[in-house]
């Protein structure tokens, strides 16, 4: 990767608690360089991740502003920024205003990585988080070099990998999966259904129904009100029930005036902006949090909604054809109307 100017050149030692080595420590014969690996929440002038690799001796590091992705359908930038001393991994707390980086920093995972492959442009390692921590447990990723030249030769991507045969879920830090955290799990457990890559002329001529793409951490929830239960699970297996208590109300009361004994319900958690519209980049900040009173904060400054995937128990969806023209004031048929319809399979004796 390019070589940025090291962390010390833009430090002042006797201004900010960061710590601010002289050098960098040299590798002696014989001994080896460590795998470590940090994550660090950055509430600088723009929120941001820091990802940093413990490499030839510093923590070569990358400034995620939308954060860690969480499936491997994200491709999010990647800035590479200045390296950064193995003393820093170690760092939480407040940089001073003034100060390159001023804000407050907190580690948001931090353990060891594997590595597979390191190039100039391009490095891929598998991360093992710390028990319960953030990231989830076993976690692989490529850093993507994108650009070169003055003013964006240090932009890139990260791309969360599928984890490679065999690997994932095993290592001893792995994050505990679905029903190891919060309640019981029910007698059976459920995969969501996905959905298939394709384009609008993968649709033919066929009829089609259409909802909205929220964009938000799909989950299982279920539910059991006679046991005032409920458990979240995400499509990957793990259980985030605690930090998302105000759904474990919200859902609970939802199914109260119901005579359901128990529910598995297929939605997508989602963080709305004042416009009313999804915003990921708002759920971030509470994804992962499990200490109480992070949670609790979260819970106030920053609410979800639980969208299943029925359009909310509404009487119609809309279907709009793709083709038509808006044509103000009348009834045509490049907007239908698609009646909702609930059913239930029931047996029948004489």
């Amino acid at each position: 990767m390019i070589a940025p100017v090291q962390m010390r050149d833009k430090r002042d030692a006797s201004k900010t608690p960061e710590p601010v080595p002289a050098s960098v420590p040299e590798l002696h014969p014989g001994e080896t360089a460590g795998q470590s690996f940090v994550i660090q929440e950055h509430h600088a002038r723009n929120l941001h991740w820091d990802f940093r690799l413990e490499h030839d001796g510093v923590l070569v590091s990358w400034a995620l502003p939308r954060g860690v992705p969480v499936s491997p359908t994200q491709n999010w930038l990647a800035v590479h920024v200045e390296d950064h001393p193995l003393e820093h991994g170690s760092f939480e707390g407040n940089i001073p205003v003034g100060e390159y980086g001023a804000g407050d920093v907190k580690i948001w995972d931090r353990d060891d990585y594997d590595l597979e492959k390191w190039r100039d442009d391009e490095v891929i390692v598998t991360l093992h988080g710390e028990p319960h921590a953030r990231l989830g447990g076993t976690a692989r990723f490529a850093l993507i070099r994108t650009s070169a030249g003055r003013g964006a030769a240090n932009n890139g991507l990260i791309h969360r990998m599928k984890p490679r045969d065999g690997a994932g879920g095993s290592h001893t830090n792995a994050r505990p999966t679905a029903g190891q955290i919060g309640h019981a799990p029910p007698k059976n457990t459920y995969s969501p259904m996905l959905a298939a890559a394709g384009s609008a002329a993968d649709l033919g001529d066929d009829d089609w129904a259409f909802e909205m793409k929220w964009d938000g951490m799909r989950a299982l929830a279920y539910v059991s009100p006679a046991e005032q239960g409920v458990r979240l699970v995400t499509r990957n297996g793990h259980d985030v029930t605690v930090s998302y208590p105000d759904l474990t109300t919200d859902l609970l009361a939802a199914l109260a005036t119901t005579e359901t004994d128990a529910a598995v319900l297929d939605g997508e958690i989602v963080a709305v902006d004042p416009g009313g519209r999804p915003d990921f980049g708002l759920l971030q900040t509470r994804l992962r949090l499990t200490e109480p009173q992070e949670v609790a904060a979260a819970v106030k400054k920053t609410p979800v909604q639980f969208l299943l995937f029925d359009q909310l128990g509404l009487e119609d969806i809309m279907a709009k054809r793709q083709d038509g023209r808006y044509s103000a004031g009348r009834r045509t048929r490049d907007w239908v109307k698609i009646k909702h319809f609930r059913t239930q399979e029931v047996g029948v004796g004489s």
